[in-house]
């Protein structure tokens, strides 16, 4: 779908092990790198790199507190160099 929808150039699509465990995996990681090379505005390219609350916390004490978990994700925005 990546490919089709052609927000980068191709992205190789064949799966590939998870290092040493029994598991085929994308390897997204192509995929956010290819995205991120595609963004050409330096104010969007400069923003931090940090996916959503739950990736950096699971808190029940914080993630079911709107609150908390903002100031959670403020934390470590603050903390995360802007992107190159």
């Amino acid at each position: 779908m990546h490919n089709r929808i052609a927000l980068t150039g191709p992205v190789e699509t064949s799966v590939r092990p998870f290092h040493d465990r029994p598991f085929q995996v994308i390897d997204g990681g192509r995929l956010a790198e290819a995205l991120l090379e595609s963004i050409g505005d330096p104010q969007v390219r400069a923003l931090a790199l940090c996916g959503s609350v739950d990736q950096m916390c699971d808190s029940v004490e914080i993630l079911t507190h709107p609150a908390r978990a903002r100031a959670v994700t403020a934390a470590v925005l603050t903390l995360q160099p802007a992107a190159a």
